[in-house]
Order: C-alpha cells, then sequence, then structure tokens
C-alpha cells in the first residue's frame, strides 16, 4: 500500500475519533428538552430537571473545549439561558451571545489564569438555591483556572505555584499526581468550587481528559469529592526529591495541613454535594471505539488494547512496538490489514532542550525501536500519535507519523534518532523528516490516541 494512503488511512482514523470527541456530537447525544424540562443522558446515568423549578439557567465552565461547549448549550436551549461565564484557553476561543469568555493559561497558570478564576468565583457565588448550574469541565482546567490558596495565615503566589507545576512536568510525575498537589494549593479544586456554588444546583457535564475518567482528576476535580489528603500530596514532593526547591510558604500549608490547622478539601459526604451531579460525556475510550468502527470502514481488523497508556513515555513505547512487532512478524499478503489501537497520556521526563510533546516523544521512541526490525517488517508498518486537543507539548504538531518515507528522510539525512531522545528534540526530528501530524487546535481534549497500521 503506499506511503499517501497509509497516512489518509491513519489521519482518517484519528479524525473519527477526534469527531466523536467534540462537543456538538457529545452534547447532542446527551441532552434533550421537551415541555419545560431538561433531561441529561449518559451510558452511567440519566436525571431529569423540571425548568419551571428555577429562576434562572446558567452556564459556566473552563477547560479547552468549555467554550465550544458553551455555544452547543446556548443552540441547544436558546431562551431558557439567562447568561453564563467559562473561562478557556486563547486558542480555543469561541464567539458566544449569553455566555462571557475570560482567558486563562495553558499548560502553566499565568495571571491570567488568576483573573479567569476570579471571575469564576464571583459569578458562583451569584448563584441561589433557585439557579440552576449548567458546569462545562474540559481538559486544561488545571491551568487555565488558577486561584492559589489564600487565607488569614498563608498566601501561595503564582509563581510558587507555577514553579511546583513545571517541577512535576518535568519530573514524569502522573497528572493525578500533579492534581493531587495542585488541589492542596487551590481555593477551586478539589471540590472546593462546590462550596462557593452551594446551594444551587449544579450539573457538571464532564470531558474526561483523565485515565480511568476519575471524576475527582478531570480539571483536579473542582465538583467532585477529594479523596486526597494532605499526606498524599506532602507525599508526593518527597517522592520526586521536589522538597529542596518548594518555597517556604508552600511547604509552612503543608505542614499546617498535616497538623489539622488548615481544613483538607471536601470529602464525600459533605452536603454541598448533595446540589451536585457529574456526568461524564466523553472519554478517551469513547474516542477509541469511534476510531476503532471507522478501520473497520476502511477495510482494517482491529485490535484494541485499552485506553490505560500512563506511564513513562519511553516503556509505553517499547511495549506499544513488542506488540505491533509480533503481529508484524506473522502478517502475509494474504492476511487482512491490521489496525492496532491504544488510548491514553504517558508521562516524559525532561532531561533535554529540545522542543517536542508526549505524542512525539512516542513516536520518536518507537521508531527507534523499529530500527532493530528486518527492513521487510518496517516496510509493513505505518504508525501515528496524536494528542486529540490537536496540540502535543508547547508545539504546533499534534502528533508524527513513523513510516517508510520517516525512514528514508532519516537515512538521507544522516539522522541519528537516539541524540533527538536525549534532547527531548522529537519536533525537530520529525520536521526534518516532513512526518510531523498538524490537525491545528481541535477544541476538545480526551488524552491521546496512538495506531499502528500493519499492511503490505
Amino acid at each position: 500500500m503506499e506511503i499517501t494512503i497509509r497516512r489518509y488511512n491513519a489521519e482518517a482514523i484519528i479524525e473519527a475519533a477526534v469527531q466523536q470527541a467534540k462537543p456538538q456530537n457529545l452534547l447532542n447525544s446527551t441532552l434533550l428538552i421537551q415541555n419545560n424540562k431538561l433531561c441529561i443522558s449518559t451510558e452511567q446515568q440519566t436525571k431529569t430537571f423540571d425548568l419551571k423549578n428555577y429562576k434562572q439557567l446558567l452556564i459556566t465552565g473552563f477547560g479547552k473545549a468549555s467554550a465550544a461547549s458553551a455555544k452547543v448549550i446556548e443552540s441547544s436551549l436558546g431562551d431558557y439561558i439567562s447568561h453564563g461565564l467559562v473561562a478557556v484557553n486563547k486558542p480555543n476561543a469561541v464567539k458566544l451571545e449569553k455566555t462571557q469568555c475570560v482567558y486563562g493559561s495553558h499548560p502553566i497558570p499565568d495571571e491570567s489564569s488568576i483573573q479567569a478564576s476570579k471571575a469564576l468565583l464571583n459569578f458562583a457565588r451569584q448563584c441561589s438555591e433557585d439557579s440552576l448550574v449548567i458546569n462545562l469541565i474540559s481538559g486544561g482546567g488545571s491551568s487555565i483556572l488558577c486561584a492559589p490558596y489564600t487565607d488569614a495565615m498563608h498566601r501561595i503566589y503564582l509563581n510558587e505555584k507555577a514553579a511546583i507545576t513545571k517541577s512535576l512536568l518535568s519530573c514524569g510525575a502522573t497528572i493525578k499526581e500533579i492534581n493531587t498537589v495542585r488541589k492542596h494549593l487551590s481555593m477551586i479544586k478539589g471540590g472546593n468550587l462546590a462550596k462557593v456554588f452551594y446551594p444551587a444546583d449544579v450539573v457538571s457535564l464532564i470531558i474526561s481528559d483523565v485515565i480511568g475518567d476519575d471524576i475527582s482528576t478531570i480539571a483536579s476535580g473542582p465538583t467532585a469529592p477529594d479523596p486526597t489528603t494532605w499526606v498524599d500530596a506532602f507525599g508526593i514532593l518527597q517522592k520526586y526529591n521536589l522538597i529542596p526547591e518548594t518555597p517556604q510558604s508552600v511547604i509552612r500549608l503543608f505542614h499546617h495541613g498535616l497538623r489539622g490547622l488548615v481544613p483538607d478539601t471536601p470529602k464525600d459526604g459533605d452536603i454541598i454535594f448533595s446540589k451536585i451531579t457529574n456526568f461524564i460525556i466523553g472519554s478517551n475510550r469513547l474516542a477509541c471505539l469511534s476510531a476503532i468502527e471507522k478501520a473497520k470502514e476502511l477495510g482494517y481488523r482491529t485490535l484494541y488494547l485499552g485506553s490505560r497508556i500512563a506511564g513513562d513515555v519511553h516503556k509505553e513505547a517499547r511495549a506499544f512496538w513488542r506488540i505491533v512487532f509480533q503481529y508484524a512478524k506473522s502478517f502475509t499478503k494474504e492476511t487482512q490489514p491490521l489496525c492496532i489501537i491504544a488510548g491514553g497520556e504517558p508521562t516524559v521526563e525532561v532531561t533535554g532542550n529540545g522542543t517536542g510533546g508526549r505524542a512525539q516523544e512516542f513516536a520518536l521512541t518507537f521508531l527507534n525501536e523499529m530500527l532493530s526490525a528486518p527492513k521487510d517488517i518496517q516496510d509493513k508498518i505505518s504508525m501515528l500519535t496524536a494528542a486529540t486537543d490537536g496540540i502535543d507539548g508547547i508545539t504546533d504538531a499534534a502528533g508524527a507519523f513513523v513510516d517508510q518515507q520517516t525512514f528514508q528522510i532519516m537515512k538521507n539525512l544522516n539522522l541519528e534518532p537516539l541524540q533527538f531522545i536525549k534532547h527531548n528534540d522529537s519536533y525537530t526530528f520529525f520536521k526534518n523528516c516532513k512526518s510531523l501530524y498538524c490537525p491545528g487546535p481541535t477544541g476538545t481534549n480526551v488524552n491521546d490516541i496512538y495506531l499502528a497500521l500493519i499492511n503490505t
């Protein structure tokens, strides 16, 4: 099969996954309004709200898909909506009619994230018992909203919280670990926003960017009970040897939390959660299932490895390669083409000064493993990695292709993949090899998708 056709098929499969995860498709299949009643239904639960019981229907939200989601809600619910406010990063901004957009930064919070948080908290404080709030949560909310912890005894500054976030990202901490720390440094995360909304009825519609779809982890769980504690958060700093570089103000806050002098985040059973309903409307698993259907439509057999990629990017890529290699070895001209799909979000420990992202790093590690395979095996395999939000790391690429074209240009330019891996410079490698995948911002985020096509 020609390289261009293989790339076309790989892109089409990824695009099917991304389309499934876009707010319009997710919300249109979740919401139904009839006879002044709003019905919300997902795989897990269904709940109906009688709009006659409320004086106002409000929209709030935060995350990379919040503005696009708000646009769908405005279109669906129209005159029922009073007004709203969503926080989004600028690349994913959308013009809205009744909902104000405020802007925060991603992936590292800045002053705009603090201002966005203040705006949302002020909006939430205006909600009352006769308010119904549709709250739109998606990936990126943890940095787009940033309200560092402040009370009479403590004040955490943005640069201190940002430095800890950057250190955790660089040392390879999982998203769950990063969010555990951030929740204990925040006035919003870890169920704290639910306290501000109370006693309004709040429906959180969540597009998950977390493996396993734990609502207490997605966007750091602002409307979910937090099962993590001060002990957990402090233990993560110890695990990655970050105590020496952690600001003293943070250490002091954590020590006071450990001694019970500062309240922990809200837990399950707190009355505030009696007014909150959380729905998972989108996830990596659902997106991967759509990718599988597209692959079948294109004539491939499919193998779904699950949405569990979450560890070190190099270990995960090598494990993926071993599976692909075993299937490629037994593949013959008489065999139906095979598409192998996995989802998740690996971690990257940054040791170099190059440019890249986890999906590109995964692809480059996979390519480096392919070098040890016979050429006839290499020729059977095409691979594509993609961050579903269209932005891998801080690059303009979502991921990268690995195929015969990549190998040919690499050899022509005498490029050494290991050197690029050493410097975390996967973007430069794939740019040189004309193998970057650059669809642009997608308006949604359900982690990454990794696929390999095996053809003759």
